[in-house]
């Protein structure tokens, strides 16, 4: 397989845009071959010491694609669109299955009428709600199909929302919208999501590398069911612990809650006790804990989920050259090419195997974590944790080329890893980047901050909330922990959770902030 080399960029490193550039396809996977009809197809195996990226690929970005969705695969008209104006960037389309049609999901413009008049009220709205017996889970305001539309998310629709709650949260909001813009009659929605708010922990991603960059896998030894993401590393400014490498992810993903008691685990290891304790949300601990917590890049279940792939692909091989054999057996003709090409990936499997199985997964361990806790002033959920990491793993902030082809500004970085040298506030309606367990995405952050109730916090809070692009999710489960840049390639967030086509992140200089308030540790990129 050709490859290029690739570059670490900065942002004084932009080159020229090309319209006719192709798309790259950066891609580390195991691919099954599931038909012998398939012996053309190239075999790709995770990297372990390459920072290689795989040949490109041209591909189609004009019209509106197709999104995954939480019901089916839908496509919309696609029609043909031109790139959009800056003004109408946070215009990107998001794809969902609604009754047989596609809403179109935006992210709400920075000083919207809307925003303007639930920003106030927020936390009083959602004691309304749950004063009106709703199981909330987050009050989200987003453009739904061009029209700004509450979307409240619980449990259970109540048989009297349209009835009764929606004239009262109405009356509510009018006041508030008439003095703010002066006039009546604007147009708003206000419609009920069954659902639920989850800190994103699962599904199966391959991360073999030894020198560790931002995205990768993580969880904890002998933990098959919590998965998260290293967002990446940060350097101490305390004396006695300069030297050394630590890596930033969130403490749901290292002090994760059992939520099975037939969870599994992987025989032989020592788990704490205290992360098998079911439904137990766990406090916050400082810089020493009551037990050593191993944590492992690629976690468990990933890299039990690559060992499967990889011997299902060995089973394809085999059975390739299986049926070969049983053709000269009954005298049908077969090429020597065709069986030395299935010994050629026969062996690349079995080699492979081989070394998924002694690769050393071992990151670091758990120093220090917040617990499931809010920010006293800002209102915002307080979800770190720190993880010492061992030497032979410890790494940089690079991240993984952007994709091309999907917004006009990160075109300029594919093919080229991005370094992360400085942190920021986030900003409304700001163009972000981020990558994660899932791969890497991007979208836009909303208008306005959500209401939220996530699981362990015990109060409602205000989150900052990403919406995706068009292609796809900004998170997705085993996303937690992941960071966010912004268009200077700054560090803005950390990914915490999300539902659907909505990503919850804290702020970083919050972060970082309160590890040093709460640990006595200073930390910086």
């Amino acid at each position: 397989m050709s490859t290029s080399t690739v570059q670490v960029c900065t942002l004084s490193d932009l080159p020229e845009r090309k319209s006719t550039e192709a798309v790259p396809l950066y891609r580390d996977s195991i691919t099954i071959l599931s038909k012998r009809q398939r012996v053309k197809q190239r075999f790709k195996i995770p990297r372990f010491e390459s920072l290689n990226v795989p040949k490109w690929r041209k591909s189609n970005i004009a019209g509106v694609p197709r999104a995954k969705s939480g019901i089916s695969l839908r496509s919309s008209s696609g029609e043909k669109k031109s790139e959009p104006q800056e003004e109408d960037r946070l215009a990107w389309r998001y794809d969902r299955t609604d009754r047989g049609h596609t809403p179109a999901i935006l992210a709400i413009r920075p000083g919207h009428f809307l925003a303007k008049a639930l920003d106030p009220i927020m936390f009083e709205v959602m004691d309304f709600l749950i004063e009106a017996a709703i199981d909330l889970a987050a009050v989200d305001l987003v453009m739904r199909d061009d029209v700004p539309t509450i979307q409240i998310t619980g449990a259970l629709k109540p048989s009297n929302f349209d009835k009764d709650i929606v004239p009262n949260l109405r009356d509510m909001l009018d006041n508030r919208i008439v003095s703010e813009t002066g006039c009546v009659g604007n147009e708003y929605e206000i419609m009920f999501m069954t659902g639920s708010i989850e800190r994103e922990t699962t599904a199966p991603a391959d991360h073999y590398r030894k020198a560790g960059l931002p995205g990768q896998s993580v969880g904890v030894q002998g933990i098959g069911w919590s998965t998260g993401t290293i967002g990446g590393y940060m350097l101490p400014k305390n004396p006695e612990l300069l030297g050394q490498c630590f890596a930033l992810s969130c403490h749901h993903v290292l002090l994760p809650t059992n939520k099975s008691a037939s969870s599994e685990e992987a025989k032989g290891v020592q788990v704490p006790f205290y992360l098998k304790v079911v439904q137990k949300y766990h406090k916050g601990v400082s810089w020493k804990l009551p037990s050593e917590v191993i944590v492992e890049s690629p976690s468990l279940g990933d890299h039990q989920a690559t060992l499967e792939r990889s011997e299902a692909a060995e089973s394809e091989a085999k059975d390739a050259l299986a049926e070969l054999k049983e053709k000269e057996v009954f005298g049908s003709q077969t090429t020597r090419k065709s069986k030395s090409f299935w010994k050629i990936i026969l062996d690349n499997l079995q080699q492979t195997s081989k070394r998924l199985q002694v690769f050393d997964r071992k990151f670091g361990t758990v120093i220090a974590t917040s617990g499931y806790r809010v920010h006293p002033t800002m209102g915002v959920s307080l979800d770190w944790g720190i993880i010492r990491v061992v030497n032979s793993r410890a790494g940089k902030n690079i991240m993984k080329p952007a994709n091309k082809g999907t917004w006009m500004f990160w075109d300029a970085f594919a093919n080229r890893e991005i370094m992360i040298t400085d942190i920021a506030d986030p900003a409304f309606g700001e163009e972000v980047y981020k990558v994660g367990r899932s791969g890497e995405s991007y979208g836009v952050i909303n208008g306005i901050t959500d209401g939220v109730n996530l699981p362990g916090n015990g109060r409602l809070t205000r989150e900052w909330t990403i919406i995706g692009n068009a292609k796809k999710e900004f998170s997705l489960p085993g996303d937690s922990g992941s960071f966010i840049i912004n268009r200077h390639l700054q560090l803005v967030g950390m990914i915490i959770g999300g539902r659907d086509e909505l990503s919850y992140f804290t702020p970083i200089k919050i972060i970082l902030q309160d590890i040093e308030q709460q640990t006595g540790k200073r930390f910086s990129l």
